[in-house]
């Protein structure tokens, strides 16, 4: 993953031909940031890729357009109980559906963020098309589809919502909207 915006990573080799990679850079000293070292998952198949979801970030259906050729590059980090994920991903579709909801996953909020490729994100009655640079919001507590294009790179973080009270209010209305690169999307860009 080129120009990635978590720490470069070198690679190991693990039993069953899976590829781990843990950071070469340690992250911040400070006790203000409580984070874990980021890893890189590679998922070289639909069904890697479904059980990678479930156990890094959160249960979701997934579907790809070429079940021989399909695979996502993941690299993920805990930050201060955030999910913190950059994935490069061929082209699929996830979906959060009534049976992977689980109250534990409802405290929290999902941003995708767009770093390359395009992206379709439908929840509710809200649809849009995510462009590089533009984002969005989910709530995981009600179903949302996310049609991903060959090469689409994001970055996902998943927020618990006692850590962004003033957004919830407005979940239902901007979920599944493209948001522009204005306000703290435009910082973080800088």
């Amino acid at each position: 993953m080129n120009q990635s915006l978590l720490p470069r990573l070198d690679q190991r080799e693990h039993a069953g031909g899976a590829v781990l990679r843990t950071a070469t850079e340690a992250p911040l000293s400070s006790t203000a940031f409580i984070a874990q070292v980021p890893v890189e998952h590679v998922f070289r198949n639909r069904d890697e890729w479904h059980a990678g979801l479930r156990r890094h970030l959160m249960p979701l259906d997934c579907r790809v357009d070429d079940p021989h050729a399909f695979q996502c590059n993941a690299i993920v980090a805990r930050l201060r109980g955030n999910t913190v994920a950059e994935l490069r991903v061929d082209a699929s579709r996830i979906a959060r559906r009534a049976v992977e909801i689980d109250a534990a996953d409802c405290g929290l909020v999902k941003v995708l963020w767009q770093l390359a490729g395009r992206s379709r994100v439908q929840q509710g009655p809200n649809r849009a098309t995510l462009e590089v640079g533009s984002w969005t919001i989910c709530d995981p507590g009600r179903e949302y589809a996310i049609e991903l294009e060959k090469g689409a790179r994001f970055l996902l973080i998943l927020v618990l919502r006692a850590q962004c009270p003033g957004w919830l209010p407005a979940l239902s209305v901007l979920g599944g909207r493209a948001l522009t690169t204005r306000g703290a999307a435009h910082i973080a860009m800088a």
